[in-house]
């Protein structure tokens, strides 16, 4: 039984914990099997809906964090002012 394919920060987090196994096993890991060119071209879009570069799958070895650089917080001033 195949499972559903990972997509967006699911698909990111997973494919980056797995990224030191290698293409094909990272593939499988987030639901593509062995289709490991879907497994890119979503991997590629779910990069890029993030505003993060990804050229090649061996360049998430060097993000220590894939969340995009985030801009200024906007929070209350206590909590009893949400």
């Amino acid at each position: 039984m195949e499972s559903t394919p990972l997509t967006g920060i699911d698909l990111l987090n997973c494919a980056q914990a797995n990224a030191k196994e290698g293409l094909e096993s990272a593939a499988q890991h987030c639901g593509y099997g062995e289709d490991s060119s879907r497994f890119m071209a979503a991997l590629e879009e779910a990069a890029q809906n993030k505003g993060i570069t990804l050229k090649k799958f061996s360049d998430l070895l060097n993000f220590d964090d894939l969340q995009p650089a985030s801009g200024e917080a906007i929070a209350p001033e206590s909590p009893g002012n949400l």
